[in-house]
């Protein structure tokens, strides 16, 4: 295994080569989103601890999922976000050749369990509108919830496994910011489309469906519930898609701008930290919940789970 931490021009750091302006606002942008990050998430793992039979009438499996979206956002601030505020101030990588090794293949997992988490929401929802709300609440345990969430990190894991034992070659890619596992492997490309690609594309078939159903066949099943999914997914496949399209793109021979590596590497901040926001836009408890925290416990939160429940009970009837 080898590592290389020279930049494509030698003597150059191309992140020396952006503008200063451009340097401070992804400083500035990395270091906030860093914040926010893990702030909001843990606000939503302690709500959802605390109102799990409440948020949206959700079924066991798509709470439990819903709860680890924020610890794989989570463990995206420690892995990605952390490193990446750090040596866009500084200019340079600075955690040393073990870290970067760890940091190339780590930063695949909690993106990936997130696409998992979503496709099993998206899907539960799809079956709830083409059948019944009864039929699978039923059979959606929190013992069930609980196995199935293991073992989808479990998958996500394996696509890092993968690439440790593989020993490919992993390098600091100065415009990412970040450290990357070799881009000409194929089999970097092989990982990437099978653990990733595939379900990407099962995801935006699932959104299509929903979409489909809810508008066409029951428009009266678009609750808060669905309007939420439906967010979360399209905006995962924005940020998503350009990624893998550009290390798809220079695997085949394709030129890769330096800036559009810079794009790769804030696109998925923006999901992460526009997902607490879409929260308190379906769900006026968590908004609550979020203002008396910042308050310091001062103001008073109303009592029940009306504002989080209302619109799916009212259409459900």
């Amino acid at each position: 295994m080898e590592q290389n931490q020279n930049s494509s021009t030698p003597g150059l750091d191309p992140i020396d080569m952006l503008p200063w302006q451009l340097r401070l606002f992804l400083s500035v942008y990395f270091v906030a989103a860093m914040i926010f990050c893990f702030f909001s998430n843990v606000l939503i793992a302690d709500y959802l601890k605390k109102s799990r039979h409440v948020f949206l009438q959700m079924d066991p499996i798509s709470l439990h999922c819903i709860h680890h979206l924020a610890v794989s956002d989570i463990i995206f601030q420690m892995i990605r976000l952390f490193p990446m505020a750090t040596t866009s101030i500084a200019g340079r990588w600075i955690f040393g050749d073990k870290m970067c090794f760890l940091n190339s293949i780590l930063k695949f997992a909690p993106c990936t369990a997130t696409l998992y988490f979503l496709i099993v929401i998206t899907l539960l929802q799809v079956c709830k509108v083409a059948r019944s709300e009864e039929f699978i609440t039923s059979r959606s345990t929190a013992r069930r919830s609980r196995i199935l969430v293991l073992i989808l990190w479990g998958i996500a894991a394996l696509s890092s496994l993968l690439l440790a034992l593989k020993d490919l070659d992993y390098l600091y890619q100065p415009w990412n910011m970040e450290c990357e596992v070799d881009e000409t492997s194929s089999f970097k490309i092989v990982v990437l489309v099978t653990m990733f690609g595939v379900p990407l594309l099962l995801l935006l078939l699932l959104l299509t469906t929903l979409i489909i159903l809810c508008c066409a066949c029951c428009p009266n099943r678009f609750d808060s519930r669905a309007t939420l999914i439906v967010e979360l997914s399209i905006l995962f496949i924005l940020t998503t898609a350009p990624s893998v399209s550009i290390k798809l793109w220079g695997q085949y021979g394709g030129t890769v701008p330096g800036w559009t590596r810079v794009l790769d590497s804030t696109l998925y901040t923006v999901f992460v930290v526009a997902r607490p926001v879409l929260y308190t836009t379906v769900c006026n408890n968590f908004k609550e919940h979020l203002i008396n925290t910042l308050c310091c416990g001062r103001r008073r939160v109303a009592q029940g789970s009306v504002d989080c429940a209302y619109s799916t009970i009212r259409e459900d009837r």
